[in-house]
Order: C-alpha cells, then sequence, then structure tokens
C-alpha cells in the first residue's frame, strides 16, 4: 500500500479445509455470526494436484478477475480552506457491485505554470474487500495537510478502484486551486535541497555520505538513512510535529523501499513504514503527523526492503504543530 501510514486493520476471519479424494475444499467464515463467506462457491482445488491446470494459477485468475468500478453518476468532493491539520478533504464514493475493490489508488497532480499536470502525491488505501457487505462504507473522507500545497496552484485528485491484480478501473477526476492557510504554518527547519543540506549514509549508524551520481543516490539491497541537523527535533515528551518531504524513487519492481522516521538511540518508529512505488513515478511528496514518545527523541530518515534503483530528495520541511 503505497504512500500512506496505514493502520492495523481487524479481521475476523477462519477458514475450515476439507479434504476429499478428488478435492481439496476451502471454507471460509465469520467467526462473529458463524456465516460463511460465498457458500455457494467455496474455493475448491483438484486432487491431486496439477500446476498446468491449477484453477488459481496466477495468470488464470489475473486473466478472470474482473474489474472494479464506480457508478456511473459518481464525483468526488474537494473541500478547502479547512485552516485545520487537513487543509483539503477529498471525499469519495465506494465502488458498486462486484468485484469489490482490494484497495483504492488516490493520485494528487499538480498544474505547472506550462500548463501541464506532473504527480505531486499518492496514497493507496485498503478497500472494503474483506468486509462483510453490512460493514462497507458508502463513501470515505481523507485529510491531506496544508503541507501537500502551495497556496493559488492548481492541483487535482484522480482516484480508482483496484482489484486484487493490480487492475484499475475508471478514475474520477476533480481539479481545485488551494487556499492560502488561515495560520501560517510553525517551521522548525526548512530546505530545498536535501541533496545538498543532509548526509545520506549506509545502514543504521557510522559510515561515510554516500556519493551522489547524477544528481541521484544509487541503491544496493541495504538499509541507508537521511540525516538531519542538530535541533530540528527539540521538543518535550508529546510535542507533535508536520514531517513533509519530497522523494524521487526509481525502482525495478516490487519490492519496493519503506520509508520511516527512526529514532537511532531507542530503534523506535516515529509512525509506520510507508512504501514507495515502483517504476519511475516521479517526485513525489509524503507527509506525516507524529508526536514524541521521549523528550530526548531524533530522528533520521530511515530507508529500507526495496531492491536495486536509485533515489533522490527535494524539499523537507519540518513543522511543529502542538
Amino acid at each position: 500500500i503505497v504512500g500512506n501510514n496505514v493502520p492495523r486493520m481487524q479481521n475476523y476471519g477462519a477458514m475450515i479445509v476439507e479434504v476429499f479424494s478428488s478435492r481439496i475444499v476451502f471454507r471460509r467464515f465469520d467467526v462473529r455470526d458463524g456465516e460463511e463467506y460465498h457458500a455457494e462457491a467455496p474455493w475448491t482445488v483438484p486432487w491431486p494436484f496439477d500446476a498446468a491446470t491449477a484453477p488459481y494459477r496466477h495468470a488464470t485468475c489475473s486473466m478472470k478477475a474482473g474489474v472494479p468500478s464506480f457508478a456511473a453518476d459518481a464525483v468526488l468532493g474537494v473541500s478547502t480552506g479547512s485552516g485545520g491539520p487537513d487543509g483539503v478533504v477529498l471525499s469519495m464514493p465506494t465502488a458498486v457491485g462486484e468485484p469489490r475493490p482490494f484497495m483504492y489508488r488516490v493520485r494528487l497532480d499538480c498544474k505547472g505554470d506550462d500548463g501541464k499536470w506532473t504527480a505531486h502525491a499518492r496514497r493507496d488505501f485498503f478497500g472494503d474487500f474483506w468486509q462483510t457487505a453490512r460493514e462497507r462504507p458508502s463513501d470515505y473522507s481523507l485529510g491531506f495537510a496544508g503541507a501537500y500545497f502551495e497556496a493559488g496552484r492548481t492541483y487535482r485528485f484522480r482516484v480508482s478502484p483496484v482489484n486484487a491484480w493490480g487492475v484499475e478501473g475508471r478514475a474520477l477526476a476533480a481539479g481545485f486551486v488551494a487556499d492560502a492557510p488561515t495560520k501560517p504554518p510553525r517551521v522548525v527547519w526548512q530546505t530545498d535541497d536535501a541533496m545538498k543540506d543532509c548526509l545520506f549514509k549506509p545502514g543504521l549508524s557510522g559510515g561515510v555520505a554516500l556519493p551522489q551520481d547524477g544528481g541521484f543516490f544509487e541503491m544496493g539491497r541495504r538499509d541507508a538513512r537521511l540525516e538531519f541537523p542538530k535541533g530540528v527535533w527539540e521538543g518535550p515528551k508529546g510535542a507533535k510535529f508536520r514531517f513533509s518531504i519530497d522523494v524521487h524513487a526509481v525502482q525495478g519492481g516490487w519490492p519496493t523501499w519503506t520509508i520511516v522516521l527512526r529514532n537511532p538511540d531507542s530503534m523506535k518508529n516515529a509512525f509506520n513504514r510507508v512504501s514507495t512505488p515502483d517504476g519511475d513515478a516521479g517526485m513525489l511528496r509524503y507527509v506525516f503527523d507524529f508526536a514524541k514518545a521521549d523528550a530526548a527523541d531524533s530522528y533520521y530518515l530511515l530507508v529500507r526492503e526495496g531492491g536495486e534503483g536509485k533515489i533522490r530528495f527535494g524539499r523537507i520541511v519540518v513543522e511543529r504543530i502542538r
């Protein structure tokens, strides 16, 4: 799930496996009331197993899988100028019919002075495929902090429902002009060129700064950390910060890197790890709010878990929001 600090979700599924001489049947249930999921068509695998004709092969499933969709009259809603923690609120309906979306993909684009749209941010979140019909919401509401936007610039949201095989349905789109915040942010530290003002080092501690190649850092299968100047994270226990960073990651495919603010002393994260997209999605902005667990906490940005590729850092802003 790309570009999101994903919370844990409750799941109430259980499975009973029935083994017969000619087949294996997987029956799935909700432990709260005993209701069986798709009782009319349980997962059934012929036995003995033949990989060539197996009904749930990746190629077979992806070819037969339907694509989720929004209703024909569905629209997005955009509320600007809230002046609070969420500078813009996006409201969207859920998809209709079957299959249910595995996830929704939210893209935020920015219109340049030349009139062209460029990718600015991306946030995926899990769909309702795992919920019973009575639990599914009718709509979703997502807040995007003012740190994503520049007053007076034109932006647009594009939202697509995505099936379990990564195929996107028709996208909904809505454009808007960002308002100026009613209360200016309290900026603790900022740079428009993190490649110049921060050190990027291998591992979790020690080491020397990695060299740049063509404006990027080359990444292998290793951890690396972006270090900030001293004093950036000063504040008492519970002090709340907003951290925003522009990251351009170029990766060949999955697995992709995750990014997180890590306290090097306790080795604890400020928030959940966030996945970067595969391929070359351009420079994307990530914005996170968090509170310090202890007054002595300090952080670097940890990049880890991906494969080969290269990465570049742009604008970074650290704000105190409480």
